[in-house]
């Protein structure tokens, strides 16, 4: 969570495109992108919406997320 957790003005989006550069050495595709802010953003809004703890929480499921993509599971 440390290496992908936003500093204070900085886009959902950049968490993105560096949890996808750190597992899988790659940028996100746009499709990718924006499932995965998509993603966050509703976990964010049941998990409690703009409180810290919602957001670390959500940060937290996409981590959890990237990790179970076939992707980082099964190598070609």
């Amino acid at each position: 969570l440390a290496r992908v957790r936003p500093s204070k003005d900085e886009p959902l989006a950049a968490v993105v495109d560096r949890g996808y550069t750190v597992a899988f050495g790659r940028a996100p595709t746009a499709g990718e992108k924006k499932q995965m802010l998509d993603f966050i953003n509703d976990q964010r809004t049941v998990l409690g919406g703009e409180k810290p703890q919602a957001v670390d929480q959500a940060l937290v499921e996409f981590c959890h997320a990237l990790l179970c993509l076939n992707e980082f599971v099964y190598v070609d």
